[in-house]
């Protein structure tokens, strides 16, 4: 399952496919992988960001989709 977490996979998934009664039997067992998940996650959004910031202004707005 570790492998799984480390590659994106929500709690819900992981329950299920453990067969777990609950979600909190699930992150009872495996909060602390989720917790570094976590951590990569805002890392990245903090990298996103950062870069956003750093990439010159246009005066080109967009909708969603194009």
């Amino acid at each position: 399952m570790a492998i799984r977490i480390a590659a994106g996979a929500h709690p819900k998934e992981i329950q299920e496919e453990c067969g777990h009664s609950s979600i909190k039997v699930t992150m009872d067992i495996y909060r602390h992988l989720f917790d570094s998940s976590a951590e990569r996650t805002a890392d990245a959004m903090e990298a996103m960001h950062e870069a956003a910031q750093a990439a010159p202004a246009t005066n080109k707005i967009t909708g969603i989709g194009g």
